[in-house]
């Protein structure tokens, strides 16, 4: 077997033939093969004696069978993970000792910061670097770390790689860092009697040499070890303490509470929320158990058993959905209807459809529509339905119209979202997660609402949760909650220690369990669980302190049971020997009422809700990487058709929602269009017309369209490709730059950072420059417009390429090098009943339009970083009307 690593028989029998030599013949005894058969075997169900690993056996098997298709697949599309990666360099370095010499030489000085946390595969990476024949045994490598803050073994890492380090190079020299800028001394000194009672040896440095020295001037110097008598009422008392010292002045983001795990964050989240403190908790939610998205999937559910003619369980779900508050239905027509059916013995859908209550019957008409589509409609289409995203087709024989979800409106209101900022956003994270996930879980299928419920079916039956961090909760000004593991690296003024008991931190917590145990003769197990892992964790918790520190812990846990303090500090109770003076317990009284426990059983929604109140704090991550484009900028200004809140919505925080289908089919052209001429680049020639139409078609199909929408594109776009490229091939053919991206070209109009994609940037003889947008649709042939929408429409695309002027004149690449004189529309597609194409609409870039697309740049972007949203209902819905507000916007908020 590979590594040295012997068959599962061989093994046994040989772990059995020593067994069987330390037994004694004539003995009545044979301990040594009563000690082999508890390693190696069970009684099953009938009573005989089989190997223990026979019941791992179906696990490994379908593993091994999932782990080689995903590689196969992989393979096949050219992927690496992360994990690939470090493993395909490992193998080549080693494989071909040529190419560690050639990078040897090349990178003569290697540095490795934190090598505490190094793993196998890295270190193979650094030793086949430093083992590369010029280095001589002799390498420049530094590496820097320290071997007691190694917390990481489960990832792989190993806190003997300094010992490793020193045994494999000659004449290692050795620089002990002894002093500290962060922590107060008491802290320093009572962390290291914690720490020295690590028994591992890293062949370095003993523990005495590795005593810090306080270098930081702090006015407070403080370390506590606070002692409750109860589990909640330790909660109860860390939530106090903190909102004691903000009230006090300290900043809330200066304050940690740290644990090994994140279930005791969780449980003292409702504690600090019901004092009203900001919190910031990187959260780890499985998004299929949030309220939110439970009611999405009831509701899908429904439609699909509606579909089925499943009526015993659209009762039972029916009943379920009318419960929810969005719709805003009557308590007592529920009641009422309820009753009707179990006295009439009749199914729920029927009833409704016949209800006297016309709520209830419009929602009902609305349901047996979304499930005659069920089959048919693409799921991201019927997920927008569903959430009141665009509105249902008017259902048969109902002369109310279509009917739209209050789904969306109840949740993601303008109302809703100031009412609560956190709560929306959760929401709005929640969703989108789902949303992502569904995509890209069978990415070549279009998916049907019966596939929604085999994706949520399939995660809940593995255990496999769907996470959603809500990073937008990690703002300043908010108390910090975090693990250990993500607090390393970090400092506060205050660190609360929770749960400071051996069940939790101690040589009582419970081990890393394996969901699939591998065979005895691959001893191979995630380590981590050691008492020196245990100790170490603790050290780095302790450590995170500038100047406070509080260890708190209590005598009984949650199940109101006996809980032992922890060891590492000398326990918690009346006889304690603590380690360290400081350590030494202070007992504190704190009743515990019907509030306490009431905090901890509530909904889990409400553990995890956040109470920063502060709406600029919550959008302050979202705003940070925000880089205004031109389609944002237009959605911004055209309240016609969008409007401030539309923008909000939808660009700055991204609502999910399906792509329509003409912006599917315009991008397929884009992306068709920048295949083509990035195969005129390369190959010096325009691609094949078969090869053009195939790739359009194989982008479409990606879009998962209806069957109608997609036939009808497809037919579209082959027309329009064939008329455009024959007419504009030598364009495309020319020295053009396709499809540019400006997000890292760190364009700044002011404050305002901009972005944006060019559809094709042509280069002339001079440094001259012409910017082109490709158009699908109707074209124009001048910039009057032959109506209302149409101006409109032009209004928009003229700002778009004064936009681009900008992105390409303050852009590192082509700012001092190019000029830009003007841009303009290529219109891919025929008026109707023509077959020659419009010319290009050019715009000649002015000076006085140009300074007025900035001061509006400006002022949006203004609004923008201050959430400013404008009300537009006193403007004219015209062209008029949208340049009215464009000039009360550079009036009111240009140059702010």
């Amino acid at each position: 077997m590979p590594g040295g690593l012997l068959a599962y028989a061989e093994l046994s029998a040989r772990e059995l033939t020593e067994a069987i030599e330390a037994t004694d013949p004539v003995g009545r005894y044979a301990p040594a093969i009563t000690a082999w058969r508890r390693r190696w075997l069970e009684k099953d169900s009938t009573g005989r004696q089989v190997f223990k690993d026979w019941r791992q056996l179906p696990k490994l098997q379908a593993v091994q069978g999932v782990y080689e298709e995903l590689q196969q697949v992989m393979a096949h599309d050219g992927l690496y993970d992360f994990d690939d990666m470090l493993l395909e360099v490992v193998v080549a370095l080693e494989k071909y000792p040529e190419l560690a010499l050639t990078i040897s030489e090349r990178y003569q000085y290697v540095l490795v910061d934190e090598f505490q946390d190094t793993n196998q595969a890295q270190l193979r990476i650094l030793w086949a670097l430093g083992d590369a024949a010029p280095n001589e045994k002799k390498p420049n490598i530094m590496v820097v770390g320290d071997p007691n803050q190694a917390i990481y073994a489960f990832q792989g890492a190993f806190n003997t790689s300094f010992q490793q380090f020193t045994r494999r190079y000659q004449d290692v020299k050795v620089v002990n860092l002894t002093d500290n800028y962060r922590s107060a001394k008491t802290i320093l000194e009572a962390s290291y009697e914690v720490i020295k009672q690590n028994p591992d040896d890293y062949g370095l440095l003993s523990h005495e040499q590795l005593v810090l020295a306080a270098h930081a001037v702090h006015e407070q110097d403080v370390v506590e070890h606070d002692v409750l008598a109860s589990e909640l009422a330790h909660y109860q008392w860390v939530a106090d303490k903190i909102k004691e010292y903000i009230d006090a002045g300290v900043a809330p983001e200066e304050i940690a509470v740290i644990a090994p795990r994140h279930r005791y964050l969780e449980r003292i989240v409702p504690y600090l929320a019901e004092n009203a403190l900001p919190i910031a908790y990187e959260r780890r939610e499985d998004i299929l158990d949030a309220p939110l998205v439970k009611q999405l999937l009831a509701m899908a559910e429904t439609v699909q058993a509606i579909a089925d003619n499943r009526y015993q369980d659209s009762d039972v779900l029916l009943s379920e959905v009318l419960s929810y508050e969005f719709w805003g239905l009557s308590t007592k027509e529920l009641v009422t209807f309820s009753v009707h059916c179990y006295e009439q013995h009749s199914h729920w859908l029927p009833a409704l459809l016949e209800a006297s209550y016309k709520p209830l019957r419009r929602i009902a008409e609305w349901l047996l529509a979304l499930s005659q589509q069920a089959a048919i409609e693409p799921l991201e289409y019927i997920l927008d339905e569903l959430g009141g995203g665009r509105p249902t087709a008017k259902p048969n024989n109902s002369d109310d119209g279509p009917f739209v979800s209050p789904f969306n409106s109840f949740h993601f209101s303008a109302e809703a979202r100031d009412a609560d900022t956190e709560k929306y956003l959760s929401h709005l994270g929640q969703l989108t997660v789902l949303r992502q996930r569904l995509r890209s879980w069978q990415p070549e299928k279009t998916l049907h609402v019966k596939d929604l419920l085999e994706f949520a079916n399939l995660h809940r039956q593995a255990g496999a949760n769907i996470l959603s961090t809500n990073p937008h909760v990690q703002a300043v000004r908010a108390v910090q909650l975090m693990t250990a593991y993500k607090a390393k690296g970090l400092e506060f003024e205050i660190v609360f220690v929770i749960n400071s008991q051996d069940e939790v931190w101690g040589i009582g917590a419970r081990e890393y369990v394996d969901r699939i145990r591998l065979p005895r003769n691959v001893p191979v197990k995630p380590a981590g669980d050691s008492e020196a892992d245990k100790l170490r964790l603790f050290f780095v918790a302790l450590t995170r302190a500038k100047h406070t520190l509080h260890i708190v812990s209590y005598s009984h846990n949650i199940d109101d049971k006996l809980s032992v303090g922890l060891s590492f500090i000398g326990g918690n109770n009346h006889e304690s020997q603590s380690v360290h003076q400081a350590l030494q317990p202070q007992f504190i009284e704190r009743q515990v009422g019907g509030e306490a426990v009431r905090l901890l059983s509530t909904s889990w929604a409400y553990r995890f809700r956040q109470i920063i109140a502060d709406k600029h704090t919550l959008f302050g991550p979202i705003l940070e990487n925000y880089r205004l484009s031109a389609t944002h900028l237009n959605n911004f200004l055209n309240f016609i058709d969008a409007g401030p809140e539309y923008f909000l919505q939808h660009n700055l925080l991204r609502f999910p929602e399906a792509m329509s289908p003409s912006a599917a089919y315009g991008d397929a052209i884009h992306q068709t269009l920048k295949m083509v001429t990035s195969n005129a680049k390369s190959q010096a020639t325009l691609p094949t017309h078969k090869r053009i139409v195939d790739y359009f078609e194989d982008i479409l199909a990606c879009k998962h369209l209806r069957d109608d929408d997609f036939t009808r594109f497809k037919s579209r776009g082959k027309l329009a490709l064939k008329t455009y490229i024959e007419a504009r091939g030598s364009l495309l053919a020319s020295d053009i730059i396709a499809e540019r991206n400006f997000i890292k070209e760190g364009v700044v109009i002011g404050v305002a950072k901009l972005s944006g994609k060019i559809d094709a940037i042509h280069r002339l003889e001079g440094n001259q420059l012409e910017l082109i947008d490709y158009k699908t649709g109707k074209p124009s042939r001048n910039w009057q417009g032959a109506d209302e929408f149409e101006r409109r429409k032009l209004h928009r695309y003229r700002q778009q390429l004064y936009f681009y002027k900008l992105l390409v004149d303050e852009s590192s690449s082509f700012g001092k090098r190019y000029t830009t004189n003007r841009g303009g529309l290529e219109f891919v597609e025929t008026e109707s009943g023509s077959d020659t194409l419009t010319e290009t609409l050019w715009v000649e870039f002015e000076p006085d339009e140009l300074e007025r697309i900035v001061k509006l740049i400006q002022a949006v972007w203004h609004c923008i970083s201050n959430l400013i949203l404008p009300e537009t209902e006193s403007y004219s819905p015209d062209l008029s009307g949208i340049v009215e507000f464009e000039n009360y916007l550079i009036e009111t908020y240009s140059g702010k």
